[in-house]
C-alpha cells in the first residue's frame, strides 16, 4: 500500500510542471509565436520541476532499497530463530527418549528385550522419517516464498521502471512545446497530462496485481506445506501405533504367560509323601 501512494505523488509532481506551464501560456495567448527568452524561461521551468522529479526518484528508489534489505532480514531472522528453536526441542526430545529407554532397560526382563528393542528401533525410524517429512516440506515452503518475493520485488521494478520511462518520454515531448503557440502549448499541457496519470495508473495497477499474485502464491505455499506436515504426522502415528501393538502384543503374551505359572503353580497340590 505504501508503495502504491508513493507512486500517486507522481501526480503532484505532474501538477508542478503544469503549473507554470500554463500560466505562462496563459501570458502569451493572444501571440502566434514565442521569443527565444520566452522559450529560455519555459524550458528553465520544466528543467527546474524535472530536478525536483528526480530527487523525489532517488528518495524513492532508496526507501524502496531499504525496504526490500528489511524484509529480506526479517525473513532471514525469523527463519533463523524457527530452526534453531525446533533443532533445541528435538534435542531435548531426544534427550527425554533416552532416558526414558535407559530406564525402562533396566528394569525390562531378558525375555522382552529382543521385543523391546525392535520398537526402540521403529519408533526411531519413524522419528527420523518424520522429521525428513517436515524438514522438506518447510524447505519447499521457504523456497516458494523466496520465489514469489523476488517475482513481486521483479514486477515492482519493472512498473517502476515503465512508468518512470513514459513520464520522461511525456516530459521530453512537453519542452517542445516551449516555442510552439499558445494554443498548441494548451494541447501539448493537455496531452502531457494525460500521459503521465496513465503511466500512474499502468505501474499502480501492475503493482496491485504484483501484490496479489504474492498473496496467492504464499496462500498456496502454505496450503502444500500444511498439508505436507498433517501427512508427516499421521504416517508417524500409523507406524508409531503398528509398533507399539507389536510391542504391546509381545509384553501382554509375556506377562501372561508368567500369571498362567504362577496361577498354576498355586492351584497344583503338592504331593504328599506317604
Amino acid at each position: 500500500m505504501k508503495k502504491v501512494i508513493a507512486l500517486v505523488s507522481i501526480m503532484s509532481m505532474a501538477g508542478t510542471i503544469l503549473a507554470p506551464m500554463a500560466a505562462f501560456a496563459e501570458e502569451n495567448t493572444a501571440a502566434t509565436s514565442v521569443t527565444s527568452d520566452a522559450k529560455t524561461r519555459c524550458l528553465e521551468k520544466i528543467e527546474k520541476k524535472t530536478g525536483e522529479l528526480e530527487k523525489r526518484r532517488v528518495e524513492e528508489t532508496s526507501k524502496r532499497e531499504s525496504r526490500k534489505a528489511e524484509l529480506d532480514q526479517k525473513f532471514y531472522e525469523r527463519t533463523s530463530d524457527r530452526d534453531a528453536k525446533l533443532s533445541k526441542a528435538r534435542e531435548e526430545w531426544d534427550k527425554k527418549l533416552a532416558e526414558r529407554k535407559a530406564k525402562k532397560d533396566a528394569k525390562m526382563p531378558e525375555e522382552l528385550k529382543a521385543a523391546w528393542e525392535t520398537y526402540q528401533a521403529a519408533l526411531k525410524a519413524a522419528i527420523a522419517t518424520r522429521q525428513t517429512a517436515h524438514d522438506a516440506a518447510v524447505t519447499t515452503f521457504r523456497g516458494a516464498v523466496k520465489t514469489a518475493n523476488d517475482t513481486r520485488k521483479a514486477a515492482v521494478d519493472a512498473a517502476i521502471t515503465t512508468r518512470r520511462a513514459a513520464v520522461d518520454a511525456a516530459i521530453a515531448e512537453l519542452k517542445l512545446a516551449c516555442d510552439k503557440t499558445s494554443a498548441e502549448q494548451l494541447v501539448a499541457f493537455r496531452k502531457f497530462s494525460d500521459a503521465v496519470t496513465a503511466a500512474v495508473r499502468a505501474a499502480n495497477d501492475t503493482i496491485v496485481a504484483a501484490q496479489r499474485a504474492h498473496y496467492d502464491a504464499i496462500r498456496a505455499a502454505t496450503k502444500t506445506r500444511n498439508t505436507a506436515l498433517e501427512k508427516a504426522r499421521t504416517d508417524f502415528r500409523a507406524t508409531h501405533e503398528a509398533a507399539l501393538k507389536v510391542w504391546n502384543d509381545a509384553r501382554n503374551a509375556y506377562w501372561k504367560a508368567k500369571w498362567e505359572a504362577k496361577k498354576q503353580s498355586v492351584t497344583t497340590p503338592t504331593p504328599v509323601t506317604p
